[in-house]
């Protein structure tokens, strides 16, 4: 944003944010932190891929709601229910959970492994797709509270 209007030439600045770190791991130093405030109020326009994002761009840097836009990431319905139509290699009376996403912190799967450890009346099987920084560490979580055996991280997982 600061390069467009520091070039005058006639191009709109939009910003796509995914910043998303929890406040207390995001240390920025002065300086650094009145450049992005800077940056952020000479654009035109910004995109988020999310309404946290987007509540997180007003909180953060006190933009207007109104020059916000949410995209959220595509998703093809159409696919996954076509998809789905077929056999499973699920047990029956066994409860399955899915969840996909990038292992760190924002996705929350800590809590979401939390969560299953307390189900202990009911037999449940979760399965992480995924890959990230936190892989090591979830696995340690699943070890740790004695749940590993129904655990199973399946990493990178392409569409068929």
């Amino acid at each position: 944003a600061i390069a467009v209007r520091m070039a005058r030439v006639g191009a709109v600045a939009v910003i796509r944010e995914t910043e998303s770190r929890p406040a207390d791991q995001f240390k920025q130093d002065r300086i650094p932190m009145l450049v992005n405030r800077l940056g952020f109020r000479l654009a035109n326009h910004y995109i988020a891929p999310a309404e946290g994002t987007k509540a997180y761009l007003e909180s953060r840097y006190r933009l207007p709601s109104e020059k916000i836009t949410v995209i959220n990431n595509p998703v093809n319905i159409e696919e996954i229910h076509a998809a789905a139509e077929g056999a499973t290699a699920f047990s029956d009376g066994v409860f399955q959970i899915l969840a996909v996403g990038r292992l760190s912190y924002q996705k929350g799967f800590d809590l979401l492994i939390r969560a299953v450890a307390k189900l202990k009346d009911l037999d449940w099987r979760l399965r992480i797709l995924g890959t990230g920084p936190l892989e090591s560490e979830l696995t340690d979580l699943a070890e740790s509270l004695r749940v590993a055996d129904r655990v199973q991280f399946m990493g990178f997982q392409k569409n068929k």
